[in-house]
């Protein structure tokens, strides 16, 4: 009798750990940080910056410093994960730019 072949479990997508934050002030001029993303199974990382829901162009790092564009509007980061099974992306809350 022969044994039934053994098919391996699919890979999982990676598992969030913790969420992003921002640390920084809110105000045209000064720097925001996107921190504290953490994952399990993750391969590498990405992170884009967001003006309400929209993406900022060409703005993939850790911090961002605001702009007159940004004023009035709601900021945050969106942190993407990959993994052997996939992808994984959460968004930081965001915060209201002030002057």
């Amino acid at each position: 009798m022969t044994p039934a072949p053994v098919t391996p479990a699919p890979a999982a997508r990676p598992a969030v750990l913790a969420l992003p934050r921002l640390t920084g002030s809110p105000r045209v001029g000064r720097k925001l940080r996107c921190v504290g993303a953490r994952f399990s199974g993750a391969r590498s990382r990405s992170i884009t910056w967001l003006r309400g829901s929209r993406r900022i162009a060409r703005q993939t790092r850790v911090a961002y410093r605001l702009r007159r564009a940004d004023r009035g509007k709601v900021v945050a980061c969106a942190v993407r994960a990959k993994g052997p099974g996939g992808a994984v992306r959460v968004v930081s809350l965001g915060v209201f730019v002030r002057r």
